[in-house]
């Protein structure tokens, strides 16, 4: 019984009994039932993986990785997202300003036009000129 005291509990027969008070209502058969009991629980257990607490570790880790990185997507998609809102924005504001450019050209060469005299107008201007002209040559004679 030392030896097992020593083996499993790490303590000598002579200091567990000094650390233990047993008192009035103490009952040995029913303690050593208990203790029984607890064996069988005890080996019930069945296999007990010693690496499962380094598994349970390098799990901790993995998702330490992996919660960073799908953070680190979720801004990268976020930031993507607002760059495209960005160049939306720009896209539209170019448009309407060259749209605005397109229409205020389109103004002033229908002013232009309006004010240009139309063909059958310059005909008769022409003609009248060449009617003067040759009025002026057969005076100037």
């Amino acid at each position: 019984m030392r030896e097992s005291c020593a083996n499993e509990l790490n303590h000598s027969l002579e200091e567990l009994a000094r650390e233990v008070v047993i008192g009035d209502e103490f009952d040995l058969q029913i303690e050593r039932a208990r203790v029984e009991e607890l064996r069988e629980r005890l080996e019930n257990f069945g296999a007990v993986n010693m690496m499962a607490l380094e598994e349970l570790s390098e799990s901790d880790e993995r998702l330490a990785f992996l919660t960073t990185q799908r953070d680190d997507i979720t801004k990268g998609i976020a930031a993507t997202e607002e760059a495209l809102r960005e160049i939306k924005r720009r896209s539209r504001e170019r448009f309407r300003d060259a749209f605005e450019k397109i229409i205020k050209l389109q103004r002033a060469f229908q002013r232009t036009i309006r004010r240009r005299p139309r063909r059958d107008e310059l005909d008769r201007h022409r003609r009248r000129a060449r009617v003067r002209h040759r009025h002026h040559r057969s005076t100037a004679r």
